[in-house]
């Protein structure tokens, strides 16, 4: 295997990771808990600094956002910049690169006490950033970016699906607001569990997108529908809708 097949996975293999010299391969895995030192709050020894991977993780997180970010727009150029926060907010996420770090191993080799804290998604996410920091330091930011984003790749395919399939087109309010009165009305009647959850939106200020997540039906083991729209009274509304195309209630499409 060639080196660059190595580093951006053009052998359709999953990249290995690039080793780091002794040093700095030791602070990318040393938890802060580990040596117990007083944190400095704005400067310290670069002795002291680099015992733990804060440092590190620090400049992989800028590493991994710019990486993916032009990874997003190298790929799907069309999206918008809603569109596109909404996919690199799941890929660059605590449960994401946890998963990345468990699958390479880097929990296994953290340093810290209690052990345990190798378990937790905040260290694995943390050790994943602090190794691709340690590697930007070492081999270059370019080479860096380059391994990062073939890492990716595949994951961006199936996040840009997920999240495609997310996107409700929305429809005239008057349909909208007919599927939550229904459901509403079903909800009643049947004395069935439904409960809107909407969060507080991803994006720019200009093109900000909301999600509702919308649980209905039996309390203990409710169904789930998610919706999103440029407003949370849009995305609740496409919920709405998608539970009661789900539900088959009678009248609460009206968009035909």
């Amino acid at each position: 295997m060639s080196t660059a097949a190595a580093v951006d996975g053009s052998d359709g293999l999953a990249p290995p990771l690039p080793p780091l010299l002794p040093l700095k391969n030791l602070a990318s895995i040393t938890h802060t808990s580990h040596h117990g030192d007083t944190h400095h709050r704005f400067e310290g020894p670069l002795e002291v600094v680099d015992m733990d991977y804060e440092r590190l993780e620090h400049y992989g997180d800028s590493v991994l956002h710019l990486s993916v970010t032009s990874l997003i727009r190298e790929m799907y150029p069309g999206l918008t910049p809603g569109g596109a926060t909404l996919v690199r907010g799941a890929l660059v996420s605590n449960l994401s690169l946890a998963g990345i770090a468990v699958e390479y191993g880097l929990h296994l080799r953290v340093l810290g006490a209690p052990s345990s804290i190798r378990f937790l998604e905040r260290t694995q996410a943390a050790l994943f950033e602090a190794y691709l920091g340690g590697m930007a330091d070492e081999h270059g930011l370019e080479t860096a970016m380059t391994w990062c984003q073939a890492v990716f790749r595949p994951r961006v395919v199936t996040q840009y699906a997920l999240s495609k399939e997310a996107q409700t087109p929305i429809r005239p309010p008057s349909t909208n607001k007919r599927a939550r009165s229904m459901l509403e009305e079903w909800s009643t009647k049947s004395k069935k569990y439904m409960k809107f959850e909407t969060d507080e939106g991803v994006g720019p200020q200009s093109d900000r997108m909301f999600s509702c997540t919308l649980y209905f039906g039996d309390a203990a083991d409710p169904s789930r529908v998610k919706g999103t729209g440029r407003t949370k009274k849009e995305a609740t509304h496409a919920a709405a809708q998608k539970a009661a195309d789900e539900l088959e209630l009678e009248g609460s499409d009206m968009s035909s």
